[in-house]
């Protein structure tokens, strides 16, 4: 459970260009100290609102859902993820170490953006490594989606992720 957990956010804009976001966790139940563990770790380069590169450990895109809230939690504190997926699995992983193009193009009928990624989930279920598992099985994922202008709340696309499961 998530419960009771503290998380911080760190950003800082490196360059014009260059910025990196960093989301951290205590959760204060487990030990003396409690448990801090580093969740995200990211990289962006901005070189247009069209093209963009990220790179580091994220959220894996397997669903809107896990990406949006964190770990998938809506409302934080009273719903949880389904106890299938509860924690990361094989089914599906929580976290990946990535590189991601990416952007977005905005219109008058409203915006349409895009990522391509590459990498490997890196939830302690891959015991090789993630430079192992990056020529052995590395993870893809294609997105695209458009928000029209004239309904905010409303965003349709999809994403596509493929990484073969291990026994």
């Amino acid at each position: 459970s998530y419960e009771g957990t503290l998380v911080g956010h760190v950003s800082t804009q490196l360059s014009p260009r260059f910025k990196y976001f960093a989301e951290f966790t205590l959760t204060p139940d487990r030990g003396y100290f409690g448990q801090i563990r580093l969740e995200r770790s990211l990289f962006q380069f901005f070189y247009s609102d069209l093209v963009q590169v990220r790179f580091g450990r994220l959220h894996t895109p397997v669903s809107r859902w896990n990406v949006l809230y964190h770990h998938g939690q809506y409302l934080q504190t009273s719903i949880n993820r389904p106890d299938i997926l509860k924690s990361s699995n094989r089914l599906s992983p929580i976290h990946s170490t990535v590189i991601e193009l990416g952007g977005s193009y905005g219109m008058a009928a409203g915006e349409f953006s895009y990522a391509a990624g590459i990498g490997a989930s890196d939830d302690h279920i891959h015991p090789p490594g993630v430079g192992v598992l990056l020529q052995q099985n590395p993870a893809w994922y294609v997105s695209a989606a458009f928000v029209p202008e004239r309904l905010m709340d409303l965003r349709i696309g999809g994403t596509l992720y493929r990484e073969k499961v291990q026994y």
